[in-house]
């Protein structure tokens, strides 16, 4: 373990320069992704996509950017750079849940071949925070630790955590999240952000991640056990598709009706989005109006096969899904309690209202109960007779493309 330190921003030279190349390797090649594939249209991917630019009204990337200053409720999130000799600098995203721990997914830490085990070193771990400017603060990293119930991507999906623990504190004002409590039910809200990459729902993923600029958006809890006769698991996540402004069903909607399961509609078309590559470890925001608190670790991208007279879609378009990893259970409350100790934990901070996301979304009347406060209702037990009817419907795919 290095001495403390503080990396000099110079350092972000080599980071920046291959940010892009970083992302794709992490998130789109070779190690996590073709591993996880089932199908050449059912691929997990490990992993922020806007609305449609030529709906009422019109969205862009560039209306979710969040600006890097002192106030907004998003400061204290963060980009972590995972700088390899061999394989340039990776992005991933990561919150503190104290001044000296970031929360962030195990498959950052485990990039290069995807085992569960580490693949860094601490000094080549860093911290980028855009607090009050760009690049404000870069702070490398003097420990890492992957949950122990995480041996890579493609096998435990529901453990896939990391805590990054810095060498020096952040500054005493960047917000320090609390972690949330309960757990998420389908139907509630999530606000997410992220340093990754972005487009449109029409166009998918068209722009590069970047450590300076980072993307807000929000979307719905949807019922995940539907998929799990695929991904054994992922009934411990989170999980949400991506609607277009239009009312257009999902795969994911024709999956979860034929169970008799809630489903959601867009949150409109200026708040509604989904996770690019470069969002994994960021976090999933409940709000209670006032402050934001840590639901969920954002660790996955999917796209859909065509399913039950629905049309398939790509990772990132309309139609596509993107979910992570719930906080709530005592698992996972153990292993981090277990890491920060008795340090002292985050109040939050920043002013909700200045974000035009969360303006946005309290003017449609969010945020008026912790934990979420708009669930459809906890969905009635369904048959694994209607799963096992999904997963043959999933599985003839894989067998037809492969």
């Amino acid at each position: 373990m290095n001495s403390l330190k503080t990396v000099s921003t110079d350092v972000l030279g080599s980071f920046s320069a291959v940010a892009a190349i970083a992302t794709t390797a992490l998130l789109g090649t070779p190690i996590a992704a073709e591993s996880a594939i089932l199908g050449s249209e059912i691929d997990l991917k490990p992993l922020i996509a806007v609305g449609n630019p030529d709906a009422s009204p019109s969205d862009s990337p560039a209306n979710r950017i969040d600006p890097n200053t002192l106030s907004s409720p998003f400061t204290g999130v963060g980009g972590i750079a995972l700088f390899s000799p061999d394989r340039g600098t990776f992005i991933c995203t990561g919150t503190p849940i104290t001044r000296t721990h970031i929360l962030s997914a195990g498959h950052c830490l485990d990039a290069l071949d995807g085992d569960g085990s580490i693949d860094f070193s601490p000094e080549d771990v860093a911290f980028v925070l855009n607090y009050g400017s760009d690049l404000s603060h870069v702070i490398a990293a003097s420990q890492l630790d992957i949950h122990p119930g995480f041996e890579g991507f493609e096998n435990s999906i529901a453990n896939d955590l990391a805590l990054i623990t810095l060498s020096s504190e952040l500054p005493e004002s960047v917000p320090i999240y609390p972690l949330h409590p309960n757990p998420l039910r389908p139907g509630d809200l999530l606000v997410f952000a992220g340093y990754g990459m972005t487009g449109t729902g029409t166009d998918g993923f068209q722009t590069d991640a970047s450590f300076k600029v980072k993307r807000v958006g929000a979307n719905l809890v949807e019922e995940a056990s539907v998929l799990s006769p695929l991904f054994p698991g992922i009934e411990e996540m989170f999980l949400f598709d991506f609607d277009d402004p239009f009312g257009t069903p999902t795969p994911l909607d024709a999956a979860n009706r034929l169970l008799g399961l809630p489903t959601t509609l867009s949150l409109g078309n200026e708040i509604e989005a989904t996770l690019g590559p470069g969002d994994s470890g960021g976090p999933s925001f409940v709000f209670d109006g006032e402050s934001l608190f840590l639901a969920g670790v954002n660790t996955f991208g999917l796209g859909f096969p065509d399913l039950l007279g629905v049309p398939g879609t790509g990772q990132g378009f309309f139609g596509s899904g993107a979910g992570g990893v719930r906080i709530d259970s005592p698992n996972k409350r153990s292993w981090i309690e277990t890491v920060i100790g008795s340090t002292t934990r985050g109040e939050g901070g920043g002013k909700i209202t200045e974000s035009l996301l969360m303006r946005n979304l309290i003017a449609k009347g969010f945020g008026q109960e912790e934990g979420g406060g708009n669930s459809t209702g906890v969905p009635e037990p369904h048959s694994i007779l209607g799963l096992c009817a999904i997963a043959l419907v999933f599985s003839q795919k894989r067998r037809r493309h492969s």
